[in-house]
């Protein structure tokens, strides 16, 4: 240590200027690889934390042939039980939000309900399905957050599915239909 010292001592300022400019070079060089790190990190994080939300309420879906209820971002609906009390809905980067939307399918119906054709139509061929509205449900799970380098990491990793960023939020929507009402 007094070897550095004495070294330090004798060093003129154009010494110590071409250290500490060769230290801010490796740090300006380190500071991306430390800033990717970070980001796979939180993206990571993210993920376990959409994947996680979305086991739940699938298996809340298929115990109870429904989705939980709509809950507002950073709350999670109680359905999704050990999640609504120490779960992933709030975090620093983001926050999860929970929802429900009503979509109206087209079912086949039963032809033993089916009215005559009005006077001038012609008359339905028995092959062809009559077809009837339903109301079903479709589970989503909202990302909201700032962070657009975020939102395009889940939009790439989610791709494959009906995902899609709307302003400050990524939506995920899963394809299972469920009964609508309580």
């Amino acid at each position: 240590m007094t070897r550095l010292w004495a070294l330090v001592r004798r060093a003129t300022s154009a010494d110590l200027a071409i250290v500490g400019a060769a230290l801010a070079l490796v740090a300006a060089l380190a500071r991306p690889t430390l800033d990717a790190r970070a980001l796979e990190a939180r993206v990571a994080g993210a993920i376990e934390d959409v994947d996680l939300v979305i086991a739940s309420a699938r298996a809340s879906h298929a115990s109870r042939s429904r989705w939980p209820q709509a809950a507002p971002a950073g709350e999670a609906p109680p359905e999704l039980g050990a999640l609504a009390t120490d779960g992933p809905f709030s975090r620093a980067d983001y926050s999860l939000a929970w929802t429900t939307w009503q979509v109206v399918d087209s079912v086949v119906a039963s032809t033993e309900d089916a009215a005559p054709p009005a006077p001038g139509d012609a008359p339905r061929s028995p092959d062809e399905p009559r077809l009837a509205p339903a109301t079903r449900a479709l589970g989503a799970l909202a990302v909201h957050t700032s962070d657009p380098t975020l939102r395009a990491a889940l939009l790439a990793h989610y791709g494959r599915g009906s995902s899609f960023v709307l302003d400050t939020t990524w939506i995920l929507v899963l394809p299972e239909r469920a009964a609508v009402g309580p």
